[in-house]
């Protein structure tokens, strides 16, 4: 099987395909640890390792469903692989031990969870060749991997530890053999397909438009063989495709049955604050502002990046000739788009159309194939290099981008500075209260633990065990308390639905939001993120977000600036950190 896989590959195909993998590899292992233990990338990464940690403790079930769980199990496997290795290597000499690296620096967690999404982004740059050379041929399979290993938006995406890389991998696997459906038509493509379509929904919901693309290939090899019989066959395969995908969905997520009632409780929820629709010119204009940021973000486009726009003209290029490869493919990736920019049509959320972005990569690439066509017909001297010359006039922006994003996330940042000089010189069991619960993690005291601002008895259990193993290792701890510990959302209305609220999230106490509330209680410092900050001090939110508006103006006016810490473009990254006093608040 795998020998038959592999044989219509040419060797110097198959050498370009590992050159691809190793360059996708390295370019997004490259600044795997950048903030750690500070999580710069993404809050979201503080939601996922601590529930793969439980789930190694016997707490099988995450409880909370925001996210479908099958990203946990598979992280809490791929970190098994690795302690059992270093259990046997002596790296580690129990699991108690492992236990306490976690609490004392969480980094080594977080750099495997960053390692798999690693892999799973290379696999998917090496897998989306192989469907633009089932849909097409080698040339567009080998440009579009080129295009997608040097994609931003992927890159960046897998070098954190959360679902939308390793859901981007499953559905572009569902995609292979929904081709190779329409394709052949046998059963066991359809069996894969739904498979991997449900394990991609397991890991996240955004990915159900995948299957669309299923029932397209389906009809695509009904109408092509059509008779009776063929299609009583393939509507059964069709169904038994769903079947499989409902079961691969609770393989994944199986406390979605045991624990059904807060599944259902949190799927409300999250349909709830994850919904901005507009309507009427504002939807128009936010799909609008999705496709320029998706396709032509300015920040490239100023210097000449075109991939993009290759991806726009290929689809519509695709819908001119409307070959079924292309209609499988783009059954999935138009409604994917459309339909999130709409949801999100009042922010900006490029993390939404991940999943679709390996297809745009195929319909760029295709472009470019029969551009090249194009420009052959009319000079045949130079026939055999347009091609290559054009996609490698294409790749020259997304390198440089690429490069200087590594290079920029192997230098010191910001927030390991700010944290390095706290530690230094300010007195152990200091009173802090910081801005922000993730950008900046500083040991925490015992009895400031006791007081962590939240109600979920999870995150206390963890910050007591922590500051247990400061203490018995003699190490400085001060008292923190965080000024945004809890779930910010942003529309009155929905505050005010608190019992959709899923396990272990909690509204943040706005009486919290005031210097005084914090000077009264003697704490004497305060962590300020200023770029965090000026999103609320615009005009506009003054009238949204009032409290934070006047809470970030009375820092600026009242407190003492100690020491800030400002990032540069290049060399040092990270927040834009203020360190203040709030000894003396009478000026």
């Amino acid at each position: 099987m795998l020998n038959k896989f592999w044989r219509p590959i040419k060797t110097s195909n198959l050498l370009i395909i590992l050159i691809i993998g190793l360059i996708a590899l390295a370019i997004r292992i490259t600044g795997i640890k950048y903030g750690l233990p500070n999580l710069l990338w993404t809050s979201d990464e503080g939601f996922v390792i601590p529930k793969v940690v439980r789930i190694g403790v016997g707490e099988l079930n995450p409880l909370n469903f925001m996210w479908p769980h099958f990203f946990y199990y598979l992280l809490f496997g791929f970190l098994g692989i690795y302690f059992v290795f270093a259990l046997a290597t002596r790296r580690f000499h129990s699991l108690a031990e492992i236990r306490e690296s976690y609490f004392y620096d969480h980094s080594l967690f977080y750099q495997l969870g960053r390692l798999f999404s690693t892999l799973t982004g290379m696999a998917t740059c090496i897998l989306i060749y192989f469907i633009g050379r089932k849909a097409y041929d080698r040339k567009t399979g080998i440009i579009a991997a080129l295009f997608l290993t040097f994609n931003m938006l992927h890159i960046t995406n897998s070098q954190i530890s959360i679902p939308d890389i390793t859901m981007t991998f499953f559905t572009t696997l569902a995609l292979f053999f929904s081709l190779s459906l329409g394709e052949q038509g046998k059963l066991r493509h359809y069996l894969l397909a739904g498979i991997f379509a449900g394990f991609a929904i397991s890991t996240k919901y955004n990915a159900f438009w995948v299957c669309a693309s299923i029932a397209v290939a389906s009809i695509v090899f009904i109408t092509k063989h059509f008779s009776k019989r063929i299609v009583l066959i393939h509507v059964r395969n069709l169904v038994l495709a769903g079947a499989v995908a409902l079961v691969a969905f609770f393989v994944g997520t199986p406390y979605a049955l045991l624990d059904w009632q807060h599944f259902l409780s949190d799927i409300k929820y999250t349909a709830l604050i994850s919904t901005h629709e507009a309507s009427g010119f504002a939807a128009i204009e936010g799909i609008y502002r999705h496709a320029m940021g998706l396709f032509l973000p300015q920040s490239l486009t100023i210097t000449g990046n075109l991939i993009g726009l290759m991806a726009i003209l290929g689809v519509i290029l695709g819908l001119i000739r409307r070959r079924w490869q292309d209609m499988v493919l783009m059954s999935f990736a138009i409604p994917h788009f459309i339909f999130f920019a709409f949801k999100t049509a009042e922010y900006n959320r490029p993390l939404y159309f991940l999943p679709a972005l390996p297809i745009f990569m195929v319909f760029a690439a295709v472009f470019v194939v029969e551009l090249g066509a194009i420009i052959k017909r009319v000079s045949q001297p130079i026939a055999k290099y347009v091609t290559p010359v054009l996609t490698a006039l294409l790749l020259i922006v997304p390198i440089l981008h690429a490069v200087k994003h590594g290079y920029t996330h192997l230098q010191q940042d910001t927030n390991n500075m700010a944290r390095k000089w706290i530690e230094d010189n300010l007195p152990a069991d200091s009173k802090i209260v910081s801005a922000d619960f993730t950008s900046l993690v500083l040991p925490q005291s015992f009895e400031s633990a006791i007081q962590e601002i939240s109600n979920s008895e999870e995150e206390r259990s963890r910050a007591l065990e922590r500051a247990e193993i400061y203490k018995n290792r003699g190490r400085k701890t001060f008292f923190i308390s965080y000024l945004h510990h809890g779930w910010h959302i942003e529309t009155t209305k929905k505050d005010e639905d608190v019992d959709y609220l899923p396990h272990g999230v909690t509204l943040m106490d706005t009486t919290k939001i005031s210097l005084e509330y914090w000077h009264q209680r003697g704490y004497e410092y305060l962590i300020f993120f200023k770029n965090h900050a000026i999103r609320y001090m615009t005009k506009e939110s003054h009238t949204k977000w009032p409290k934070l508006y006047e809470f970030n103006q009375s820092v600026f006016d009242k407190c003492q600036l100690i020491i800030e810490f400002v990032p540069q473009p290049l060399n040092r990254p990270g927040d834009w950190i203020q360190i203040y006093s709030l000894s003396d608040l009478s000026r």
